[in-house]
């Protein structure tokens, strides 16, 4: 029996809140200083918050009194620095930070005094926080210091930070959602050895003999292990094996019988935690928005919670309490407590002295779709100018990935281009995450075929919805997106009034080679999902490649580029810019020093972006 608990009114969904008297217009300035929170986690009686706080310069460690709101910010750091976890029993805290370059994360312990002791000292090596033993006196954190491509777990003590080599994880993944799987009594953990794109099997492994207790095998599906049964007789883990959607599993250890723990009809499940009590709490996304469910053997209620997206999420020892950060379309994180006695009670924690979007006229986003020309619904996140805006332009935004998906999540970009006069569809084209296994793989070595053509469709479909006030449309995506774009503008030269590409890989045989040596397994399933240049020496990657057919650009160009990315590397966007010049035509490039892949963690960087954005755009999408 599910039984529902009615909290609170999501208008996101539908209305949005636009329509404010005298509300005054959204500014660059307010949108860099909204005050987002990340890298949640609960003190042990659950009365503090450790964070990561931005919005007032570089990310910053941050501590807020759940009860008052009240924040302590750390002392000013020259690096960003992402908040982790408590220690169980101390005043200590564990922090990460970027060291050398902007893929090399190092975990430390930041002690009562404020002095930090790094964990993962090595050059280049990337540190991750894989959870507490259960009696608290140790924790066990990964590196890949013995060899980039290969993720090793250590484990701790608590008391005199010594370590000791648990698991060398050749060939392995762990701690995918939030935290490794290992066994309470600290004998096993459950990894990921990844096949493909989405396809990957579970070994359950004795770490001391480094024997595989069991597998689970792919059935060319996800499958991620979560955690064990508080005995150590069974693994929790999720899949999408023989079915569209991914649900929670339960893998016996002892008769090896796996069965269907919990599955939420057209949902995924991404995320299940464990309660002292014997219930879950379980996290699933429908149609780009985060539910919540409490999961127990007496039956599942559900919490009602704003429209948005919600991680990650933290539970106090004694399972009393949990907190998440939701962030919406219009904000970039709030923070919720949930008291988890009984039904589950929640309640919004409003943090002193964040900046917030109160009295500013804002967009309406709502979850819309269009039916391609071959039959299949492609879904959008439509932002509409606030009412009393004039309709200015027309923009498609093109998601990150490959298989990301656009949802009820803050994008400052498209939530100030909406607000002042410009329309969007974030399309969800095929090959996007989110609506079922097969429509993320519609686009497996497919790329720029169908995922492109969906593209020019929605420039359409914004057209006959009379979201374009002189029937142009622009077009602009990041990353992965960044190619999708350009190869629409390839494609369809003449069908966009500007195109804007962020930082989007333009030869794909170099980005295959160059990627960072951590990304082994990403590799591996970037080899399934867009092509391996081995097979015929890179041909077909250089074919769908946008820089080989760069002099067909036609529309006005807006390239944007980190000095310091490593997954797209400069080179990309300095030989597409090169190229489209050398065919006659002009390109406004613009370089952020300083910057990695996504969006830039610089103010100053945010303001340049968001002010050439909206400028370009101004000059050449805006209706006339």
């Amino acid at each position: 029996m599910t039984r529902r608990v009615v909290l609170l009114t999501a208008l996101l969904c539908a209305v949005g809140v636009a329509g404010q008297a005298h509300a005054a217009r959204l500014t660059a300035q307010q949108l860099v200083e909204l005050g987002a929170f990340d890298g949640l986690a609960l003190s042990h009686d659950g009365r503090s918050l450790l964070a990561t706080a931005t919005g007032a310069g570089r990310p910053a460690t941050v501590k807020i009194d759940v009860k008052t709101g009240a924040l302590q910010r750390a002392p000013a750091s020259e690096k960003a620095e992402f908040a982790v976890d408590w220690f169980p029993d101390d005043a200590r805290i564990l922090i990460s930070r970027n060291e050398g370059d902007s893929e090399a994360t190092h975990l430390f312990v930041r002690d009562q005094h404020g002095k930090d002791r790094d964990l993962t000292p090595a050059k280049g090596a990337q540190g991750k926080f894989q959870g507490w033993a259960k009696d608290g006196k140790s924790f066990f954190v990964s590196t890949n210091e013995r060899d980039p491509a290969a993720i090793d777990l250590y484990e701790y003590d608590t008391t005199t930070i010594e370590r000791r080599l648990r698991f060398r994880g050749d060939g392995y993944v762990m701690g995918r959602t939030q935290r490794a799987a290992i066994s309470a009594g600290k004998d096993l953990i459950a990894v990921e050895k990844v096949l493909g794109f989405a396809d990957s099997e579970v070994h359950v492994i004795d770490m001391a003999s480094g024997r595989t207790v069991a597998s689970i095998p792919s059935q060319q599906s996800t499958n991620i292990p979560l955690f064990f049964e508080a005995g150590g007789k069974a693994l929790y883990y999720i899949s999408d094996a023989g079915g569209e959607h991914v649900v929670l599993r339960r893998f016996s250890l002892v008769d090896r019988q796996d069965r269907v723990e919990l599955a939420v009809a057209g949902a995924s499940i991404h995320l299940a935690l464990p309660l002292p009590d014997g219930r879950m709490v379980v996290v699933y996304d429908r149609d780009g928005r985060s539910f919540i469910r409490l999961h127990g053997p007496r039956g599942d209620t559900d919490i009602a919670i704003p429209a948005g997206l919600l991680h990650p999420v933290s539970i106090t020892r004694d399972g009393r309490y949990a907190a998440f950060t939701l962030q919406s379309p219009y904000a970039p994180s709030s923070l919720y407590v949930i008291d988890l006695a009984g039904k589950g009670s929640l309640r919004q924690l409003h943090v002193a002295g964040a900046p917030t979007l109160a009295g500013v006229d804002l967009p309406e986003v709502r979850a819309d779709s269009f039916t391609s020309s071959d039959g299949l619904r492609i879904p959008v996140i439509a932002y509409r100018p606030p009412t009393g805006v004039q309709l200015r332009g027309a923009l498609l935004w093109v998601h990150g990935g490959p298989s990301g998906q656009s949802a009820f999540e803050f994008n400052p970009m498209l939530l100030y281009l909406a607000a002042n006069g410009y329309a969007v569809y974030a399309v969800n084209h095929r090959g996007s995450s989110g609506y079922g296994k097969n429509f993320q793989h519609l686009d497996d070595l497919k790329q720029g075929e169908g995922n492109v053509r969906d593209l020019i469709e929605a420039r359409q479909a914004m057209i006959d919805a009379g979201l374009s006030p002189d029937g142009r449309v622009a077009i602009m995506g990041g990353s992965f997106g960044g190619f999708l774009t350009l190869s629409a503008a390839i494609q369809a030269p003449d069908a966009w009034s500007a195109v804007i590409d962020l930082f989007g890989p333009t030869n794909w045989d170099r980005t295959m080679q160059v990627m960072p040596a951590s990304w082994a397994a990403r590799r591996i399933g970037f080899l399934k999902k867009i092509g391996d240049p081995a097979p015929d020496g890179g041909a077909y990657l250089r074919s769908i490649s946008p820089l080989f057919r760069a002099a067909e650009i036609r529309a006005p160009l807006l390239v944007l580029q980190g000095t310091d990315d490593l997954r797209v590397v400069k080179q990309e966007s300095d030989d597409l810019v090169a190229a489209v010049e050398a065919a006659g035509r002009k390109v406004d490039y613009v370089v952020l020093a300083g910057e990695g892949h996504g969006w830039p963690m610089q103010r100053d960087n945010q303001l340049t972006t968001l002010a050439r954005i909206s400028g370009f755009l101004d000059l050449h999408a805006a209706a006339r």
